[in-house]
C-alpha cells in the first residue's frame, strides 16, 4: 500500500460574499430573519386589503386576495415549524420561499390593478434578498421570475374599480416609502452583519497567530527533545560504564569519554541549530550542494553505531538547492527510524536519484513495516508506530514539513514484515520567494 503524505493548508476564513452566496449555508442564518420578513408582508397585506374595502370602498376580488395572503401565512408557518424543529430543508428552502412569493405577489398584483399598481416596486425587494442570501443561478432564477410576472401584468389585469386619482397617488407614495425602508433595512442589516464579521475575522486572526507562536514553541521544544535523545542516550550508557571501565580497562575508559565529548558536542550543535531557528521550521537559506556532501553530513547525525548500517546508492556529483542542513537532519531522522524498525540488523540504503525536474532520496530498510490502517496517519505530530516512550512521531513530521516549504513531496511506500520505503522529492532549484 502507498499513501502520499501532504500537507493541507490550514482552512482560510470564509469571505464574506461567500457566506451570503454558498446555498449550504445561510439557510440556518437567514431563514429566520426571512420569516419575520415575510411575516411583515402577510400584516402589510391584509391592511391594504382592509384600506382598500373597508376605507376605501374600492371593488377588489376580497376572497381570492384574501387566499393568497392566507396561503403565504401557511408558508410561513410550516417554514417557521421546520426551523423550529432544526429540520434540514437543505440549501434552496430560501430559494423555493422567495419563488413562491413572488409568484404570489404577480397574482395579488394581477387582481389589483396590474402593472399599475405601485406596489410592483416590491419585485425588487425579492431580487435584494435573493442577492443577499442565494447563489448567482437562485438570483437568476427570482430575477427571471419577477421580469417575468411582471410582463405578464401587462396582459392579464383587473382593473381597481372606485380608487380615484388622489388615492392612487397616495398609494404609489406608501409603495416607494415601504420599497425604501426595506431597502434600507436590509442594507443595514448587511453593513451590521460586516462590521460584526469583520471584528470576528480579526479576532480569529489574532486567535490563530496567538495559537501559531504555541504551536511553533511547542514544535521546536518536541524537535529538540526529539534529536537529543539519541546523544543523550549514548552519554547515559558511555557514562554508566565509565567507572567500571577505569578500574579494569582505562584504554576503553578513555575511548568511552572521548565519545561522549563527541555526543556532547552533537548535543551542543543540536542547540545551537534550535537557537537559530527560534520556531520557525526549516528557516535556512538554500544553497547548492553535491549530495556526497548532504550524506556526510547525514552521517554526522547518526549515531556512532548507526553509521556502519548507512548505505548509498546513486550518483553522488548530483547537486541539490534547497536548506541543506535541514535536509541533513531530516533524513538522518529518517534512516534512524529504519534502524530502529530493523532488528535484524539489515542495513538501511539511501538511494539518489534524479530527473530533469527533481531529485528524489529514498530511504529503503527490511525492518516490519508499517500497519495498513496507521499509514495514512503518518506525518502527524505525535503519531508514531515505535512504543511508548521510544518516539514521538516528529521525524516524519519535520520531514513533511521541510517537503512542503521546499515544493516537494514526502511518500510512504510500506508492508508489514516487508520494509518500508521513503521518498523524498524536491525540485532541483529551490522555489522563488
Amino acid at each position: 500500500m502507498k499513501t502520499r503524505i501532504s500537507t493541507v493548508a490550514p482552512q482560510a476564513q470564509p469571505s464574506i460574499r461567500a457566506r451570503f452566496v454558498n446555498p449550504s449555508t445561510p439557510s440556518a442564518a437567514a431563514l429566520p430573519w426571512l420569516i419575520r420578513l415575510r411575516w411583515h408582508a402577510v400584516g402589510g397585506q391584509l391592511a391594504a386589503l382592509a384600506v382598500l374595502h373597508f376605507r376605501l370602498h374600492a371593488v377588489v376580488p376580497v376572497v381570492p386576495l384574501l387566499v393568497c395572503t392566507l396561503l403565504l401565512a401557511a408558508s410561513n408557518v410550516a417554514l417557521s415549524i421546520c426551523v423550529k424543529r432544526g429540520t434540514d430543508l437543505g440549501g434552496h428552502a430560501i430559494g423555493y420561499a422567495l419563488l413562491f412569493d413572488s409568484l404570489q405577489l404577480t397574482v395579488q398584483l394581477a387582481l389589483t390593478g396590474g402593472a399599475n399598481n405601485p406596489f410592483a416596486v416590491l419585485y425588487l425587494v425579492e431580487i435584494l434578498v435573493a442577492v443577499l442570501t442565494l447563489c448567482l443561478r437562485w438570483i437568476i432564477v427570482i430575477m427571471a421570475a419577477s421580469v417575468s410576472g411582471f410582463s405578464l401584468l401587462f396582459a392579464f389585469t383587473h382593473p381597481i374599480v372606485g380608487v380615484s386619482n388622489d388615492a392612487h397617488m397616495f398609494g404609489t407614495w406608501i409603495a416607494m416609502v415601504l420599497a425604501i425602508a426595506i431597502i434600507g433595512y436590509l442594507g443595514r442589516v448587511l453593513s451590521s452583519t460586516l462590521k460584526d464579521q469583520a471584528v470576528a475575522l480579526e479576532r480569529s486572526q489574532r486567535l490563530a497567530s496567538h495559537a501559531e507562536r504555541l504551536a511553533s514553541l511547542g514544535t521546536l521544544a518536541a524537535g529538540a527533545a526529539h534529536e537529543l535523545s539519541t546523544p543523550l542516550g549514548t552519554i547515559a550508557v558511555a557514562s554508566n560504564e565509565l567507572d567500571t571501565l577505569i578500574r579494569e580497562s582505562p584504554e576503553e575508559a578513555i575511548e568511552e569519554a572521548r565519545a561522549m565529548r563527541d555526543e556532547v558536542e552533537r548535543c551542543r550543535a543540536i542547540v545551537a541549530r534550535m537557537a537559530g531557528r527560534a520556531g520557525t521550521v526549516m528557516g535556512e537559506t538554500p544553497e547548492h550542494m553535491s549530495v556526497a556532501a548532504v550524506l556526510a553530513m547525514v552521517r554526522y547525525h547518526l549515531s556512532e553505531s548507526d553509521r556502519g548500517r548507512f548505505t548509498i546508492v546513486g550518483d553522488m556529483e548530483l547537486t541539490v538547492n534547497c536548506p541543506v542542513e535541514s535536509l541533513a537532519m531530516v533524513l538522518a531522522g529518517i534512516v534512524s527510524n529504519g534502524i530502529q524498525a530493523t532488528n535484524n540488523g539489515a542495513p538501511i540504503e539511501v538511494s539518489v536519484t534524479a530527473s530533469t525536474t527533481t531529485i528524489t532520496f529514498a530511504v529503503r530498510d527490511h525492518g516490519t513495516g508499517i500497519p495498513k490502517d496507521l499509514l495514512p496517519r503518518l506525518g502527524e505530530p505525535f503519531v508514531t508506530t515505535k512504543p511508548a516512550g521510544k518516539g514521538m512521531g516528529l521525524g516524519l513530521f519535520l520531514a513533511q514539513s521541510f517537503a512542503t516549504l521546499c515544493s516537494g513531496t514526502l511518500s510512504i511506500d510500506s508492508e508489514v514484515d516487508n520494509g518500508t520505503t521513503v521518498c523524498l522529492s524536491l525540485p532541483m532549484e529551490a522555489p522563488a520567494t
